[in-house]
């Protein structure tokens, strides 16, 4: 007995170290989870042999410590001297979505069909879309809508199939890598004609941030019986 309440001690030890204090499970649950573990340990006491294995899987991050090593992407400087006109331009852009881009283009583009002209003035446009400031918007929105989008749209739909992908598959317990999350966001990039995205070693040190994605370690255990042959 006196080997079993060492190994209960440092069990209970161990799980008030590394695991979190909160939990939902009511008593029905929480006995569940009792008699699987004493299977298991039963299964390991009576057994001969064990191995144990151990591999690293990426997965939610469950402790208190949060790192602040992982940036946002940061354009460098630029001698231009309207380089800061020309980013801020670029960053209204694409702070419209696809579908106001395509309601804004169809009300612009409108033929009255009495007289072939245009159905509405620059001025009433701006009056029904008061976040466009400039006539120039128009061919970037007809330029974004070609494409599908733009390039913040389409990163946040790589973010999104990269992490549901994740999601799934941490759900059936497979253990997933770096080079997952690369193969899934360069396999959605393609798909929605992304160009140029590489999933980079920083965008996939951004993503684990974002979601709060660590590595861990899984330890496996692959238990030996003795078997007795009847004779």
């Amino acid at each position: 007995m006196d080997e079993i309440n060492r190994i209960i001690q440092l069990f209970r030890e161990r799980s008030f170290k590394e695991l979190s204090t909160s939990s939902s499970l009511n008593p029905s649950q929480q006995e569940e989870i009792a008699n699987h573990l004493f299977n298991v340990f039963e299964s390991i006491w009576t057994s001969t042999s064990y191995d144990q294995e151990e591999e690293t899987t990426l997965d939610y991050n469950t402790s208190d410590d949060e790192s602040d090593d992982c940036d946002e992407d940061v354009d460098e400087p630029s001698d231009d001297p309207t380089y800061e006109e020309k980013n801020e331009v670029k960053s209204a852009l694409e702070s419209f979505s696809l579908s106001y881009m395509k309601r804004a283009l169809a009300y612009y583009d409108a033929i009255n069909p009495k007289t072939g002209k245009r159905s509405h003035t620059w001025k009433s446009v701006q009056n029904k879309f008061k976040r466009i400031t400039h006539q120039s918007y128009m061919a970037r929105f007809r330029d974004y809508v070609e494409q599908g989008g733009t390039t913040k749209e389409k990163i946040n739909l790589v973010n999104d199939y990269v992490y549901n992908n994740f999601e799934r598959a941490r759900d059936q317990l497979y253990p997933v890598h770096d080079i997952d999350l690369r193969r899934w966001a360069i396999r959605k990039a393609r798909m929605i004609s992304l160009q140029g995205f590489l999933a980079s070693d920083h965008w996939i040190s951004n993503f684990k941030f974002k979601h709060n994605i660590c590595s861990r370690k899984i330890t496996k255990v692959r238990i030996c019986f003795v078997t007795t042959l009847k004779m």
